[in-house]
């Protein structure tokens, strides 16, 4: 049996979120994000340090998936 390595994408709200200088993942901002998220609109995130949030692509996907879907899953 051979090893596999599993490839996740992560990203941070920098790449997240759009700026007036960037285009981002989404076209909203970080205090859109943040508000859907406390909201529990929008995936939580995983914490990997006081100050370092990160969110798997593939979560981010889904959730676009279900948005476009109507579903309010998260």
């Amino acid at each position: 049996m051979t090893d596999q390595k599993l490839t996740c994408r992560v990203l941070r709200m920098r790449q997240l979120a759009s700026t007036p200088h960037s285009t981002g993942y989404l076209p909203v901002s970080a205090t859109t994000i943040w508000r859907w998220i406390k909201e529990g609109t929008f995936p939580n995130g995983h914490k990997i340090g006081p100050k370092t949030t990160i969110w798997y692509e593939s979560e981010v996907k889904n959730w676009l998936e279900d948005q476009s879907l109507g579903t309010k899953n998260n």
